[in-house]
């Protein structure tokens, strides 16, 4: 009975033993297998997901890979014609609003003196709007020197007459490069020569007196009919608006 019982227990006990180590081995393999399929289906993700970034990134590259950041200042053009042109545009601007058009081109040689000469419309002088007139005239000199609307053409029997600065009357001639355009007109001597070109030709004046004439006195803006005449005038002492200088040149046959 004693042998019996043992034998009973020794089966018993190789059973539970041998379910033991099945149930072990299975945990065992179950987690290895689930272990790789897990690293399977990650890496498989892993992929998925670089390639959905790469696309994406190929579409729009900024949005993927930003620009790395960066204190530099933004570019701006120091180049003095740049700033020349802006200038020139805006200056355009101004003298197409007051009615003012680039004309011929004055020139004095022994005084080292060639300058654009602009001509306005006539619509102010016709009016006798003597302040716009002026005001017109003014925009005219920032730019060099300027005719007053009645002039006759060079060459023509008649006075050309041309208005400049010899010193700054204000804040905006002092800047503009045409501030002190005439300031050594005074020291121009009889016999010298002036030029006048324009619309492919050039008319040559030569210097027969010069003067100085109150502000108030308009005759020298007076046309005439039997001589071609050019006249240049000037604010005068430099440095003051007390007077006016005068030189008249006749044309040289």
């Amino acid at each position: 009975m004693t042998s019996k019982i043992r034998i009973v227990l020794l089966a018993l006990f190789a059973v539970v033993s041998l379910s033991y180590s099945f149930v072990l081995w299975t945990n065992t393999i179950t987690d290895s297998l689930l272990s790789s399929i897990l690293v399977s289906v990650d890496e498989s993700l892993m992929i998925s997901d670089t390639e959905m970034h790469t696309a994406a990134a190929e579409d729009n590259p900024q949005e993927y890979f930003p620009l790395a950041p960066t204190t530099k200042e933004p570019e701006v053009s120091n180049d003095s014609s740049f700033i020349e042109r802006i200038l020139k545009s805006s200056d355009q601007k101004e003298l197409e609003q007051w009615d003012l058009s680039r004309w011929v081109t004055l020139s004095i040689p022994s005084k080292n003196i060639r300058t654009p000469v602009f001509l306005p419309s006539r619509r102010f002088w016709d009016a006798r709007q003597w302040n716009l007139l002026e005001e017109q005239m003014q925009v005219g000199l920032l730019n060099g020197a300027t005719a007053y609307p009645h002039s006759v053409r060079p060459g023509e029997i008649g006075n050309v007459i041309i208005a400049g600065h010899s010193s700054p009357p204000n804040e905006r001639a002092e800047e503009s490069k045409y501030g002190h355009l005439f300031a050594s007109l005074p020291t121009i001597e009889r016999g010298d020569t002036i030029t006048v070109t324009g619309n492919g030709t050039m008319v040559t004046y030569e210097v027969v007196r010069t003067g100085i004439v109150e502000p108030t006195d308009t005759e020298i803006l007076a046309q005439q009919t039997d001589k071609s005449l050019l006249k240049l005038i000037t604010c005068y002492p430099i440095g003051s608006t007390k007077s006016r200088f005068v030189v008249t040149a006749v044309k040289v046959q």
